[in-house]
């Protein structure tokens, strides 16, 4: 029987974001940061400690929380969406106005 070999450091190697669910995990990879050179961006779903953010610091990885994702991409979603509805009244109500 082969013995199977645990590639997860290579996989993470070749990420660009990560998102993990706690400040432990996040600063499990902050400190293996030099191996993870493509590491970009990584989310964390739970609170970000301040040890995070000095470790993300001193690094080219950006640190993010989860709640900011969510509410950037709510806020996007919900212009996106408004835009969309100003543009049909705009056509709606310039069309009665050329009958």
């Amino acid at each position: 029987m082969k013995k199977r070999r645990n590639n997860a450091p290579s996989v993470l190697a070749e990420m660009p974001l990560v998102v993990v669910e706690n400040a432990a995990k996040a600063q499990s990879l902050l400190d293996k940061a030099a191996d993870l050179r493509s590491l970009r961006c990584l989310v964390v779903i739970g609170d970000i400690s301040e040890q995070n953010r000095a470790a993300a610091a001193t690094t080219k990885i950006k640190l993010v929380s989860f709640q900011d994702v969510l509410v950037r991409t709510l806020h996007y979603v919900s212009i996106k969406y408004w835009l969309k509805i100003l543009l049909v009244v705009i056509c709606f109500k310039t069309r009665f106005m050329l009958l």
